[in-house]
């Protein structure tokens, strides 16, 4: 999406909030292999962990919609658009992240 607004250098609580994004995919993936298993302390840990990076995610999503919604800084309107879209595809990617963590958290529990 970067690419696509044809940003060249991201504000630094987005690359922050990426990295969150990044993070709870790794973690994902890791706790999708103990899915088979049904290893309910690995997955526990990824439950925990995916919790934890979606708060980060939020508040970061909080702070760069605060930095761009501040008019004491002069922000063209289209930087602002440019930035809330990428922030905000990001953060419903940490939520859709979230729900798959749910979603195992409902399974462990049923084979519990």
């Amino acid at each position: 999406m970067v690419f696509l607004q044809g940003i060249s250098h991201p504000l630094d609580p987005v690359t922050e909030q990426a990295r969150v994004l990044l993070g709870a995919a790794e973690r994902t993936s890791r706790g999708m292999r103990s899915l088979d298993q049904l290893d309910p302390e690995r997955l526990n840990a990824y439950l925990i962990a995916i919790d934890d990076l979606e708060h980060d995610g939020d508040q970061l999503h909080r702070r760069v919609l605060a930095q761009l919604y501040d008019f004491t800084a002069e922000h063209p309107a289209q930087h602002m658009l440019r930035w809330k879209d990428i922030t905000d595809g990001i953060e419903y990617a940490l939520d859709e992240l979230a729900h798959i963590a749910h979603t195992v958290e409902g399974i462990l529990l049923k084979h519990a």
